[in-house]
This record gives C-alpha cells, sequence and structure tokens, in this order.
C-alpha cells in the first residue's frame, strides 16, 4: 500500500545538503501566517541565511538516527506505530521530534486503529486519543498553547501538510462555467446534455425536497443522530460525528461521512429526497437484491473533506444534490487527463494527490495557464442538483459543512456504454447478471443494445487499423 506521505511529497526532504545542492521552487509553498512549530519549507532556509553546518547539526541532534531518513519516510514510520505510549515517549525526545510526532494523521490513525468510530473530538487527535484513553485527565494548557521553538526548523513534508490544512479555501473558487437551468423538461435535458453528454446544474429540483427544509444539522441530529454511519474504514453515531464536523478539525484530510446503506440504516430519510425526473429511468433496478452495485450515498463533512478526480464505476452517470454547504467542483472530459493523477488503463483506478486541498494546493494553478485545457468547474450552491456525465473525471471539495445526496444511474444514454464495460471485464458476474435481466425484462430493447454494441465493435477495430498477419 502507497503511503500518505509518499503520496503527500513534493518535492525530497532528505537531510539538507540536497536542499543545498539543488535548491528548491518554493512558489508552491508561498502563504500567510506561520507554522505554529515555526516549520518552515526548505526554500526559506536560503533566504533566512542559514548555514548548511548549523541545520545538519539541529536536524541530527533532533532527530538521532532518524535523520538519515527522509521526512515522508519518518512519518510512515510513525504512522505505522501501534502505540500511542511510543508515540508519545519519541515525542518527549526533543522538539524536532514533538512536531514530527504532533502531526494529525499518526494520532487520528492511532484513535481509528484502537477505538473505531467510539470517540468524541477534543479540538485536535492528541487530545481526542487522550480523552477517550483516560476520560478524567484534564490538559493543563489550552488547545492552543505549544512548546516554544526558538529555531526554525525546515521540512517541506511537514509545511506542506500544515499549509493544506490551513489555507483559506476561498482562493479557488475561481472559475464557474456550468450552466445552470430551471424548469427543463425531460426531452429537453436528454437533447442538451443526457446525449451530449455534459454537465449541468439543476436549480429548481432540491429545494421542492423534505430534506432540503428538515436536513438542517440540527434536524439530522433529532432525527437520525443514534444512528451508525460510514465514515472511512469506522462507522459512528452521526451525533459524535456532527460533533468533529463542527469542530472543525484543522487537518488536510477529514474524515468524510459517505455512507452507501444509509437508506438501509435510515429508511426514512428515503422518503424525505426524490430522484429527478431525468434519472427515474434507471436499468441497474433490474439486478435484484444485494448483487446490484452501490448507487446512492448520502455525503456529510467538514471543510477540506471532499474527493479527489475519479470517475464513476462501471460508467454510470451520476446527480449530486447539496442539501446545504458548498461544494468546489471541477470537471473533465473523458479524453482529458487531470494534471496531477496517473490513471490505469481504463481510467477507473487512479493515483493522485493524498487529498483534494492537496490537489488544489499543488495543481489548480495549471488550470489557469494560456495554453491548458479549461475544465469545466462551479462552486454548487445550497438546493442546486449536479450532473456528472459518464466517464467524466470529477472531485469535489467541500468550501464549507456540506450535506448532500448522490446516485449513480444507468439510462438509455449511458447503457450502450456500461453495457459494453461490462462486457470486457474480466469478471463477468455483474454482466452476466445484468444482461439476463435487461433481456427478459425488455426483449426489443436488448436487441437494440445488441445492435449498438456491434457497431461499437466495428467502430472500434476500424480505428485501430488492420491486424498484421504473419
Amino acid at each position: 500500500m502507497e503511503s500518505a506521505a509518499k503520496r503527500r511529497k513534493l518535492t525530497s526532504s532528505a537531510g539538507v545538503e540536497k536542499a543545498a545542492d539543488e535548491g528548491r521552487d518554493s512558489e508552491a509553498f508561498v502563504v500567510s501566517g506561520a507554522h505554529p512549530y515555526g516549520v518552515k519549507p526548505w526554500g526559506n532556509f536560503f533566504f533566512d541565511g542559514g548555514k548548511r553546518e548549523d541545520a545538519e547539526r539541529d536536524r541530527t541532534e533532533g532527530l538521532g538516527l532518524f535523520a538519515m531518513l527522509e521526512d515522508d519516510l519518518i512519518l510512515d514510520v510513525f504512522v505505522y506505530l501501534d502505540s500511542a505510549t511510543t508515540v508519545a515517549n519519541l515525542g518527549m525526545a526533543s522538539k524536532m521530534m514533538w512536531v514530527f510526532t504532533s502531526e494529525e494523521e499518526i494520532w487520528k490513525e492511532l484513535c481509528l486503529n484502537e477505538f473505531e468510530g467510539d470517540w468524541r473530538f477534543e479540538a485536535n487527535w492528541r487530545r481526542t486519543y487522550v480523552k477517550r484513553r483516560a476520560p478524567q485527565f484534564e490538559f493543563p494548557n489550552d488547545p492552543e498553547d505549544i512548546p516554544f521553538f526558538p529555531k526554525p526548523f525546515y521540512s517541506d513534508i511537514l509545511f506542506h501538510s500544515w499549509q493544506c490544512a490551513t489555507i483559506d479555501l476561498s482562493k479557488f473558487t475561481g472559475t464557474d462555467n456550468v450552466p445552470r437551468r430551471s424548469n427543463l423538461s425531460f426531452e429537453d435535458f436528454v437533447k442538451e446534455y443526457g446525449i451530449p453528454n455534459k454537465p449541468v446544474i439543476i436549480t429548481d429540483l432540491v429545494p421542492k425536497w423534505p430534506a432540503f427544509k428538515e436536513w438542517t444539522r440540527e434536524g439530522l441530529i433529532e432525527k437520525y443522530g443514534d444512528i451508525e454511519f460510514q465514515i472511512g474504514r469506522a462507522s459512528q453515531k452521526l451525533k459524535d460525528y456532527m460533533a468533529y464536523v463542527t469542530a472543525p478539525p484543522r487537518e488536510d484530510t477529514p474524515l468524510y461521512l459517505f455512507d452507501n446503506d444509509f437508506g438501509e440504516k435510515a429508511p426514512e430519510m428515503l422518503k424525505e429526497y426524490e430522484p429527478p425526473v431525468y434519472f427515474q429511468e434507471d436499468y441497474f433496478k433490474l439486478i435484484k437484491g444485494g448483487d446490484r452495485p452501490s448507487f446512492r450515498w448520502i455525503l456529510v463533512g467538514p471543510p477540506r473533506s471532499g474527493s479527489t478526480f475519479h470517475k464513476d464505476p462501471n460508467y454510470t452517470s451520476a446527480w449530486n444534490g447539496l442539501i446545504y454547504g458548498a461544494k468546489k467542483w471541477i470537471l473533465y472530459p473523458p479524453d482529458v487527463v487531470p494534471p496531477g493523477c496517473f490513471p490505469s488503463e481504463d481510467g477507473f483506478n487512479v493515483t493522485t494527490s493524498i487529498s483534494v486541498t492537496e490537489w488544489f494546493v499543488n495543481f489548480y494553478k495549471e488550470t489557469k495557464k494560456k495554453d491548458a485545457f479549461k475544465p469545466y468547474e462551479c462552486v454548487q450552491k445550497p438546493g442546486e442538483l449536479l450532473f456528472i456525465p459518464h466517464a467524466w473525471w470529477h472531485q469535489a471539495l467541500n468550501f464549507e459543512e456540506s450535506v448532500a445526496v448522490t446516485q449513480n444511474v444507468v439510462d438509455r444514454q449511458n447503457l450502450v456504454n456500461v453495457a459494453d464495460f461490462l462486457k470486457k471485464k474480466k469478471k463477468q458476474d455483474l454482466w452476466n447478471k445484468f444482461s439476463t435481466e435487461l433481456e427478459a425484462s425488455d426483449p426489443d430493447l436488448w436487441q437494440w443494445l445488441q445492435k449498438e454494441l456491434e457497431v461499437k465493435e466495428k467502430a472500434a477495430k476500424a480505428a485501430a487499423g488492420p491486424t498484421r498477419s504473419n
């Protein structure tokens, strides 16, 4: 498994000599304010008039044998430690060790590994762990009280993590070029957006849902607060998760409530919103029982939560209805890979930034270059519903505490692509079940689909050119 630190890595921070010899482009690190522990990016080392021998001595004295490792590897080691006592003891060894062991990701992992979702957030993850372990313990200082660091400590990795956790998200408001429509008929939607496979925001549907009025923070806690929902790899009562959301946490990868079983856990929720008329047709409904792929989710998260670039599974299209909050979306058409993304051959697995905020910090400026492909982007407002076309790259960053529902669909417009994708998968279980149900329920549609698949296959062969024979 690739570590979070390695995926976060921008430049090597392995000691002073390499930094001094190579220099650094510090543009990505320009922010206002200062790290609470005095951490600075390596580029500042030269502006501060630092001496290599002084920095080498400070690093060796502060980190001991760990000084020979790159900073991302040090974090990897600490994140994988399963003993809070060990982490705490390391932090007491020196001021530099205190800085490393104060990383939120380390204590979050300890908390989730030991307590899963059974915790209440307390200012930061170190305090959350201690309070869960020893509820009677009283912290002597205010959460903002920190040790005094008379010398700056240079680390690209640690500074970048803090930068992503604190940067003003309004810097990324940017362009808003997704069309907004209301009073759109089904026929016009299909003609203008479904068949062309282009995104659109519908403004007059979500406000009609009961959920738009009832799913306030207080309303959700009152009605569903004792129900456990999925947050990452753990589950937690909604009222406890909402306490975490409203803290809010200061981290670049906040926990995100992303639950595809919410309708089974809280059936009343399904009565409080309705899939829009444009998406009532959904052929995956034919797959009975638990064999149908996950298709609906409730999404709740604090600022900085969200999803990194991906394509929705099985060539499905999707819609996302925002109850409250604000979401920043970036969308690229299927054949344009977003900057900073490295997809698999089929595009459905991708290596990218560890957090969506990190992508904006590192790569959003790339979209503004004169010769860059201009993506669709928007800030989704409460009551707006975004249509996400099939096979489009997309990511969403919550600018504010946000609550939304989303569903994936298979309709007439993407059926051919969905069927073609499923037929070519190594595992044929889903295709076998889907094709059997589709043929039985609508023989005419099945015959049409077979003809369309043949046309698509012939077109693909023609585009590939003649095969070479021996």
